[in-house]
Order: structure tokens, then sequence, then C-alpha cells
């Protein structure tokens, strides 16, 4: 690769990284992360998940709404290249790694 078309890589650029998102998703994200920055509410919530898979409340459901959307590109390879195809409209670089 010749440097004319190499991509400068700078985790800093969060303006680049969340331009294509809107305000709503902006502000989504914000209160997700305050709310995980709270060392209590995430006491508190692991314990209350645990609890409601014990009695059999639809926790996934609810945890793919709330958090795997916001850290994950998707559960196979077809779901995460829609979301490398919306990222590479916009030369935002992503990097698929899978783990258990």
């Amino acid at each position: 690769m010749n440097n004319s078309s190499q991509q400068h890589f700078d985790l800093q650029n969060t303006q680049r990284a969340f331009a294509y998102l809107s305000d709503k998703q902006l502000r989504r994200m914000s209160r997700l992360f305050k709310l995980m920055g709270s060392k209590a509410l995430t006491l508190i919530g692991g314990k209350l998940a645990k609890f409601s898979l014990r009695i059999g409340l639809p926790i996934p459901y609810y945890f793919k709404n709330l958090l795997y959307r916001q850290f994950c590109g998707g559960e196979n390879l077809e779901e995460c290249s829609n979301v490398a195809q919306e990222c590479a409209l916009r030369n935002i670089l992503i990097n698929l790694h899978y783990g258990i």
C-alpha cells in the first residue's frame, strides 16, 4: 500500500467515528455510559440480571436491545456485514473480532 492511499487511524477522532449517529442515538449512548460508570448501579444491575434469569424473565431480549447493540456488530457474520457496510460508507475502519 502506498502512502497516498493509507488512511490515518486515530482513536481520538470521535467526531469522525460518531458523525453518522443521530442526536437521539448519541444521547442514548451517553446515558448508557453514565449508568455503566456507576459502581453501585452496575453491582445491583448484575445481581438483578442473575435473579431475573433464574425466575425466567426475558433478560436476553433486553440485554440485546440495551447493551449488545452498543458494543457488538451482530450475532453472526451477516449481521456484522450490515454494520461494516454502514461504517465503510463513512470511511470508518472496523475490526471484526470473534469471542465467546
